[in-house]
């Protein structure tokens, strides 16, 4: 969602928390492992006093190599057995 703002009037009780939080966008990204969904990655962009709006990039790659890096982990493990 690129803005709390073009969510549809049927999300209305959504936008309305949303906006009383201070969100400014949100990005959820789904975890699959194995063909099973775990869950979404929720990343929200929030407009603070003096924040400026930052981007989010370098805390969506921080995340991705986590979770990159404890797959790989897994995938290590499964192959020493």
């Amino acid at each position: 969602m690129n803005r709390v703002e073009d969510l549809p009037p049927e999300a209305e009780k959504e936008r309305q928390l949303c906006l009383l939080r201070g969100m400014k966008s949100l990005l959820a990204v789904p975890m699959l492992s194995e063909g099973k969904t775990w869950g979404p990655v929720p990343l929200c962009r929030f407009v603070r006093s003096g924040s400026g709006g930052k981007n989010w990039s370098n805390r969506f790659r921080l995340i991705s190599e986590g979770v990159c890096s404890a797959l790989e982990r897994k995938r290590a493990e499964r192959e020493a057995i």
